[in-house]
């Protein structure tokens, strides 16, 4: 049996809606007109059986078709499942970073918040209530997900419900790929059937308005990832999205710029353009990682020639940011990693002081190098060229 058919959980669930016999005034008067005077009961649910499974069931339907009642009686049944719910960060005066956790170390929640879109230092330390909507879904999906472990099972009710459609897209796409990646089990509750291809749920509980829900285990494509497509871009683009970087100003110089379009039906939302843009630099002339990397080879003092070797051979990744929408779908690496397979230089180095709680740099394929006498992180890519490893 494959893991998608396995049951992690069963529930039983009948449930009913009794209107209460109008008592006086218009309510009353109206109850008469349309034959309810004796007051309305509805069933939603009779015996109605689900089995959880690993990956995602979502439940559709429209608004009033029973959809929370199910997930209420999901939660009554299944209470050691993580529930999901943004409303819990509106009267929240901790910052986000601390909202997180109650026992999370500062590199478990930085890792946390990275892995749902959250890097940015002012995210981090904005009172939770001040977050957009889609912040504080992404900081709910991080919450539940850092206390889960694998073979858990997540509940999410109103799943991207208030959202614009390019946040709600993104926001379900990092929500299933942290599902699949963690062995977990979730069930989310949605009316949006345009989010289904994001979250590729395993099976999908349809509840339409008085009628019986029906589980249906539709078979999606292989890949449903958005082809993201990295093109050359100008300085302009890194302009575009220069104030969501935690380093205030733009690289001291350029040599190419990389850039990740917007999805075309997104750009009426906000006038997003640009979901992601990397800035390749010249090296900067002292560097004690790339010294500790390449013993010396680079080391300017007393050995001639050693400024031109370097920008023959060096060049630097010096900006990566991404577009607070499109955070946590790995448009970063997927940047990075163009770089590295489409340059001709044979060291590739960048000097991040966010990148001890980032991966992406590694997810690239580039090595890091922390030192105590350093305040960032090195991460160095070295191909083998003609004149022998940079190494030597």
């Amino acid at each position: 049996m494959s893991e998608h058919g396995k049951c992690v959980g069963r529930a039983r669930i009948s449930a009913r809606v009794r209107r209460r016999r109008p008592r006086g005034g218009h309510a009353r008067a109206a109850s008469r007109l349309f034959g309810l005077a004796d007051g309305h009961t509805e069933t939603l649910y009779e015996g109605f059986e689900l089995a959880i499974r690993p990956g995602i069931t979502a439940v559709v339907g429209p608004s009033g078709g029973g959809k929370s009642v199910l997930l209420d009686r999901l939660v009554a049944q299944h209470p050691a499942a993580h529930c999901v719910g943004a409303e819990v960060f509106s009267q929240c005066d901790a910052p986000a970073i601390d909202a997180i956790s109650d026992t999370a170390t500062l590199p478990e929640r930085l890792d946390a918040m990275s892995r749902c879109g959250l890097a940015e230092a002012t995210t981090m330390i904005t009172p939770a209530r001040r977050l957009s909507g889609g912040q504080q879904h992404r900081l709910a999906i991080a919450r539940a997900l850092f206390a889960c472990q694998p073979g858990d099972t997540i509940l999410a009710d109103e799943f991207a419900g208030p959202l614009d459609p390019p946040t709600a897209e993104a926001v379900a796409e990092v929500f299933a790929r942290a599902v699949a990646q963690r062995g977990l089990s979730a069930v989310v509750a949605t009316h949006r059937w345009e989010l289904l291809p994001k979250l590729a749920p395993v099976q999908v509980v349809v509840k339409p308005l008085g009628e019986p829900a029906e589980v249906l285990t539709p078979r999606w494509p292989r890949s449903l990832s958005r082809r993201w497509c990295v093109r050359r871009g100008t300085i302009r683009d890194y302009r575009c999205l220069s104030r969501f970087h935690y380093v205030a100003g733009p690289p001291a110089a350029h040599k190419r710029v990389y850039v990740i379009l917007a999805p075309r039906a997104h750009r009426r939302f906000g006038g997003v353009s640009v979901a992601a843009v990397a800035v390749v630099s010249p090296p900067v002339l002292h560097c004690r990682g790339r010294n500790l990397i390449s013993a010396g080879r680079y080391h300017l003092r007393g050995r001639g020639g050693a400024v031109a070797r370097l920008n023959a051979e060096v060049e630097c990744i010096s900006r990566v940011v991404v577009h607070p929408i499109y955070r946590g779908l790995g448009l970063a690496s997927r940047l990075v990693r163009h770089i590295l397979r489409t340059t001709a230089m044979p060291v590739v180095e960048s000097l991040a002081i966010m990148g001890r709680y980032h991966p992406f740099f590694v997810a690239a394929g580039m090595t890091p190098l922390v030192d105590p006498a350093m305040d960032y992180v090195y991460f160095s890519h070295i191909k083998t060229p003609s004149t022998g490893h940079a190494g030597q």
